[in-house]
C-alpha cells in the first residue's frame, strides 16, 4: 500500500530535480477502441511538435488502466476500482485503493515545506434527507502509514484536479433549492494546499444554473 518505504525512498531520491528543472517529457495516453484499452507513451516536447520515444513502462497485470493526475514524475491508473501511483520511467506501480461502489477522486503532488509527497483522496457520496452530496478529504503521506481526515465540504465533485502553485484544485457542483419549485447549480473552485493541508474555496464570480423542478 502507500506506507511501502522502499516506493517512497525509491521516489524522493529521483523525483525531486523535477521541481526545480523543468522537463520537457511527457506520459501520452491513447484511448483504443478494439480491444478496449489505454495505450501508454512517454513523449518529448520539441520546437517541431510531440515525438515518441517509446513506451511507457507499466508494471501491472494489463494495460486498460485509465490514467489521470500526472504530478513530478508519477500518475495514477485507475481500473475497476483499484487505484496506482505509478512511475512511467521505471515500471513500478504502488496500489494505493481498492474500494468498489464508491466515487473516488485522487489529487497529488510535492510540498515544499516539508519536503514530502503527499496524496489527496476524495469520496462523494450522497447526503440522505437533505437531497444534496458531500465530499471528505483525506490525506496520506507517501512512505508512511495511515491516512488522516482534513475535512468535508458540501460540494460534489466530479472531475480530477489540477495542481498550481503548490495547491491541487477542483472544480466543485453545489445544488441547491429554494422553497419553490426551482433547483440550482453552483460552479466553485476548491484548492487544498499541500503545505498546510487547508482546504480553501476561491470567491466569486459564481456560475450558476437554474432547472425547473
Amino acid at each position: 500500500m502507500i506506507d511501502d518505504p522502499h516506493f517512497a525512498k525509491m521516489y524522493i531520491s529521483v523525483g525531486v530535480k523535477p521541481i526545480s528543472t523543468p522537463s520537457n517529457r511527457i506520459m501520452v495516453s491513447v484511448r483504443r477502441v478494439v480491444p478496449l484499452g489505454y495505450e501508454h507513451y512517454i513523449a518529448e516536447d520539441t520546437d517541431e511538435g510531440l515525438v515518441i520515444k517509446g513506451t511507457a513502462k507499466i508494471d501491472l497485470p494489463n494495460n486498460t488502466y485509465y490514467a489521470q493526475n500526472p504530478s513530478n514524475g508519477l500518475v495514477i491508473l485507475e481500473y475497476d476500482s483499484r487505484h496506482y501511483i505509478c512511475n512511467p520511467v521505471n515500471g513500478k506501480c504502488l496500489l494505493i485503493a481498492t474500494e468498489p461502489h464508491k466515487r473516488l477522486l485522487f489529487g497529488m503532488g510535492f510540498s515544499l515545506s516539508s519536503r514530502e509527497f503527499k496524496v489527496v483522496q476524495v469520496t462523494t457520496y450522497y447526503v440522505v434527507g437533505i437531497n444534496t452530496h458531500s465530499s471528505k478529504f483525506e490525506v496520506f503521506t507517501l512512505g508512511t502509514q495511515g491516512r488522516r481526515m482534513v475535512g468535508s465540504l458540501p460540494y460534489k465533485l466530479r472531475c480530477s484536479c489540477l495542481y498550481f502553485n503548490g495547491s491541487l484544485h477542483w472544480i466543485v457542483h453545489y445544488d441547491y433549492s429554494n422553497m419553490g419549485s426551482e433547483s440550482f447549480t453552483t460552479l466553485r473552485i476548491l484548492s487544498f494546499d499541500l503545505d498546510s493541508e487547508a482546504i480553501g474555496e476561491f470567491p466569486k464570480p459564481e456560475i450558476n444554473f437554474t432547472s425547473k423542478a
